[in-house]
């Protein structure tokens, strides 16, 4: 299922790529859900899950993050591309330090780090789409209200 949806993922990329934006990805890319089952797997090892009495089902887990991730890649989600990131604007430094601290712990603990970097990633993109699409209702519902009252006032 996981190769299916990547392959699928691949083919709208090629045939969108004139239509989609550059500032963000349709779809969770396929490199990203690879690193985040990666990580998972590092970072699992990594923990001493023993020692906090945890009896987590670490397979079973990866394979509900396979799945999920592989719904992602063929969803029509916005993922930021930061292809597009503007280096030279007057708050580059605040993603300049976040990106040094982001380094720092990477090289500290990377098979932790790692995991929260692209767990933060895909979860950040979740929050930003669902308020995103919260948005563009309100809106579209008040410019409806506003049309409609237009229209009734001018028949009145």
């Amino acid at each position: 299922f996981y190769t299916a949806c990547g392959a699928l993922r691949l083919a709208r990329f090629n045939i969108n790529t004139s239509l989609i934006p550059k500032s963000y990805f349709q779809g969770l890319p396929i490199p990203v859900a690879a690193g985040m089952i990666a990580t998972y797997l590092l970072f699992v090892e990594s923990i001493d899950f023993q020692f906090l009495n945890w009896n987590l089902p670490h397979a079973e887990i990866a394979i509900a993050f396979s799945l999920g991730l592989a719904s992602l890649m063929v969803s029509t989600i916005r993922f930021p591309s930061m292809k597009e990131f503007h280096w030279k604007s007057k708050a580059s430094f605040g993603y300049l330090l976040i990106g040094v601290l982001m380094m720092i712990l990477i090289a500290v603990k990377p098979e932790v780090a790692l995991f929260f970097v692209i767990l933060s990633y895909i979860s950040f993109s979740l929050v930003w789409n669902f308020f995103r699409v919260l948005f563009e209702k309100k809106t579209t519902q008040l410019t409806n209200i506003s049309h409609e009252h237009r229209s009734h006032g001018q028949g009145d």
